[in-house]
C-alpha cells in the first residue's frame, strides 16, 4: 500500500519545474520521473508558485477573533477569554511568559496555543523578522530623510 507523503511530492514537483525551465520536453522529464508526459503536463499546468510562499490562510488575520484558531480546545479558549485577549493579533503579540502568568495555563496550554498560531500562519520567528525588517526599512528611511534635509539645509 502506497502512503502520501506530501514532501516527496513537491520535491517532485519543483524537479519537474526545473527541468521544464531548462527547455526539457514533458515526455523526456515524464520518462526519467516514471510517469506520463500527460501527468507532467497537468503538473506544470497547475503549479502555483503562490502557493509556496504563502503563509497564511486568507480568513485568518490579526483582526479576526481568537475562537478562529484552528486546534484550539473550548477550555484554551475559555483561558484566553479570561485574560481579555479578543483578537489573533493581541495573542500573536504576547510573550510566553505573560501567557503562562494566566491562571489555568501551563506549559501544555502554552504550546498548544503556540501551534495553533504558528498553523494559522503566526509563527513568532516569522513575526519577528518582518518586525526587524520593518524597523530596518524605517531606519533607512529615515536616515535618508535626514540625509535629505542635511542636504538641503546646507544650499
Amino acid at each position: 500500500m502506497s502512503r502520501f507523503r506530501p514532501r516527496a511530492a513537491i520535491n517532485r514537483n519543483m524537479l519537474i519545474m526545473l527541468r521544464r525551465l531548462r527547455g526539457e520536453s514533458y515526455a523526456s522529464i515524464g520518462k526519467t520521473m516514471g510517469i506520463t508526459g500527460a501527468r507532467v503536463h497537468q503538473i506544470v499546468k497547475d503549479f502555483n508558485p503562490d502557493a509556496l510562499f504563502q503563509t497564511k490562510p486568507q480568513s485568518i488575520t490579526p483582526q479576526s477573533p481568537v475562537t478562529a484558531l484552528p486546534g484550539l480546545t473550548a477550555r484554551e479558549i475559555r483561558v484566553i477569554d479570561r485574560a481579555r485577549i479578543v483578537t489573533v493579533g493581541e495573542l500573536a503579540a504576547l510573550d510566553d511568559e505573560t501567557i503562562l502568568s494566566w491562571p489555568g495555563c501551563g506549559q501544555q496550554t502554552l504550546n498548544q496555543v503556540r501551534k495553533s498560531l504558528a498553523l494559522a500562519g503566526f509563527d513568532r520567528k516569522v513575526l519577528r523578522m518582518i518586525n526587524v525588517a520593518l524597523l530596518i526599512c524605517c531606519a533607512y528611511a529615515t536616515a535618508v530623510y535626514d540625509h535629505g534635509a542635511m542636504l538641503f539645509l546646507e544650499m
